[in-house]
């Protein structure tokens, strides 16, 4: 059974590589289909540029807007 705490670093993970975001003043943000992204990096959010269809949106992500 997953606790606060975990759903909470869940949140705050890097989009790529699934790293917590320590930092969530420096983060860096994309928009996918309408989906905020988060990348822990700069080499994370390159790779999500690469082929940002591998990053697709699932029913229970959360949508901006």
């Amino acid at each position: 059974m997953e606790t606060q705490t975990d759903l909470e670093q869940l949140k705050n993970a890097c989009d790529v590589c699934a790293l917590p975001i320590e930092n969530l003043d420096k983060v860096l943000t994309a928009d996918n289909q309408g989906r905020a992204m988060k990348f822990c990096c700069e080499k994370c959010y390159k790779q999500y540029l690469e082929d940002p269809s591998l990053f697709v949106e699932f029913e229970d992500d959360e949508v901006v807007g």
